[in-house]
């Protein structure tokens, strides 16, 4: 069953029109016409009603959501692999991480040693750096092929997917920022429990799948949650409701240079706040190159 009988079947679905199709595809009608019997033929069952206009059968209508599902993932493989192919033959592809500058380590500074060892040791090695994908996850960015590495925020005890490797940089905590006036001001630390009694606030450049997953893990691994949770749009906004010391809020404690006079930051006691910040690539990335730009980032 060739793939291009079946993206001219979908057409000819879309149109519902043996001429119309056959224009959009740059193609002669009585050939495209032809093509649809021989699949009718190979599947073994009607898929058109050839009256005008012309309609799907009932398993025509069940074999077009199949065919598009498939041509759809198939697309989606070749891109990334396309992608995957160009970059391990000329380079390593970096996104630039919404935290990146505020990771203690690996920081900007063993980032740059890294990439200095392995240009050294492979002088033909390109690096690339691109914008991060908002829109995407962390897991999307790699399996769509955009980076070749990236960094996430994970709870402690998640296990990675089955397709992705993942190396830990260096453990963190959740710590709970609030404002002077606040209740837990004076406080040492704050156990979840104590801490779901308030609004809980997320800052919104963290907005990101592995942090906001982390932190609903850290909750719900206690059976609480906060009484809400809200991204807002960005740092100094979430830190303004800090000042009016209405709301908690809940960052790793990496971040605590964001903080801001009057505020503080109280850790989170409890176990199930732990977390580490980790790189990660697909188990798919093996070349020789990357290996040793990866062994210099985690070592």
């Amino acid at each position: 069953m060739r793939t291009e009988v079946l993206r001219e079947f979908i057409a000819l679905a879309q149109h519902l029109s043996f001429s119309v199709a056959a224009r959009k595809l740059n193609m002669a009608q009585s050939r495209l016409s032809s093509h649809i019997s021989d699949l009718e033929k190979e599947v073994g069952f009607p898929l058109v009603v050839r009256s005008k206009p012309i309609s799907l059968t009932h398993e025509g209508e069940e074999f077009l959501v199949a065919a598009s599902r498939m041509l759809g993932e198939m697309d989606s493989v070749i891109s990334r692999c396309r992608k995957s192919s160009k970059r391990q033959s000329s380079g390593i592809t970096l996104m630039r991480h919404a935290l990146s500058d505020a990771y203690p380590e690996p920081s900007l500074r063993r980032l740059n040693e890294a990439k200095r060892a392995t240009c050294a040791a492979f002088p033909d090695v390109r690096f690339a750096t691109v914008p991060t994908v908002r829109s995407l996850s962390e897991l999307d960015v790699l399996r769509q092929g955009e980076s070749d590495l990236c960094y996430m925020l994970v709870a402690k005890g998640d296990a990675a997917p089955p397709d992705v490797v993942t190396r830990e940089c260096f453990p963190t905590t959740f710590t709970a920022w609030v404002g002077a006036g606040h209740p837990l001001f004076g406080r040492s630390s704050v156990t979840l429990e104590e801490l779901a009694e308030f609004p809980v606030l997320v800052p919104g450049c963290l907005e990101i799948a592995s942090y906001r997953q982390a932190v609903e893990s850290i909750f719900s691994s206690c059976d609480l949650a906060p009484a809400f949770f809200v991204a807002v749009t960005d740092t100094a906004a979430s830190f303004a409701f800090v000042e009016q010391e209405e709301e908690v809020f809940v960052m790793p404690s990496f971040l605590s240079a964001f903080g801001i006079f009057g505020s503080k930051a109280i850790p989170i006691s409890d176990e199930a706040a732990a977390a580490h910040v980790v790189t990660a690539c697909l188990a798919s990335r093996s070349d020789a190159t990357f290996e040793y730009f990866w062994n210099h980032l985690t070592q």
